[in-house]
């Protein structure tokens, strides 16, 4: 049989192949698609994922009709993107117009992580808090304090702490949404020995 192009689309751990049934292929006909020494795997339709493959790995793809090869071709799986975690943040003696944590909930720059970052353990010590931010050149009133996680289970901000910091009380409600141990005080808490 003639080659039959391959087409392959990859993730960090998955092949998808496509390609076309021959002419003269039986309606009822089966495929293998092998990946490098793996076990073959066996569909009725022409197309097939290949998972649980290793990141950033080039594979020799073939696939087999009726014991006749369709076609051979070379892919590789995407590497794997690191999580950007946003974790043991410091901040200290300093006038801010807001603290902002806050989960984006899209991804405009390429394949998204397999799960959102985490974020967590975040101090400020010692800031003020104006209240009050330059948007879109006009000076107006914000919210002081916004945490907000993602929408996912684990997605949540965990550990903010607010040492000795002041805020602006222009009538703005703090806004704290999917997030955990968020705390106000003064000083922070001294370790018994």
């Amino acid at each position: 049989m003639d080659d039959t192009p391959i087409r392959v689309c990859a993730t960090a751990d998955t092949l998808t192949l496509y390609w076309d049934k021959p002419a003269g292929a039986p309606a009822d006909c089966r495929y293998e698609v092998c990946a490098g020494g793996r076990i073959p795997v066996t569909v009725a339709h022409t197309h097939c994922t290949l998972t649980g493959l290793a990141p950033a790995t080039e594979y020799t793809l073939e696939v087999w009709l009726e014991g006749w090869s369709l076609g051979t071709c070379r892919a590789s799986t995407e590497p794997r993107l690191p999580r950007l975690d946003a974790r043991d943040i410091t901040v200290r003696d300093c006038r801010a117009p807001r603290v902002l944590i806050h989960a984006v909930p899209y991804n405009n720059d390429g394949t998204p992580a397999p799960q959102p970052p985490k974020f967590s353990d975040f101090t400020f010590t010692g800031v003020t808090l104006t209240g009050r931010a330059l948007v879109q050149g006009a000076w107006q009133e914000v919210c002081p304090v916004e945490v907000e996680g993602f929408e996912e289970p684990g997605g949540e901000v965990c550990r903010v702490h607010f040492y000795g910091c002041t805020l602006a009380e222009n009538g703005c409600e703090l806004r704290l949404r999917r997030c955990c141990e968020v705390s106000f005080a003064t000083a922070p808490d001294k370790e018994e020995d």
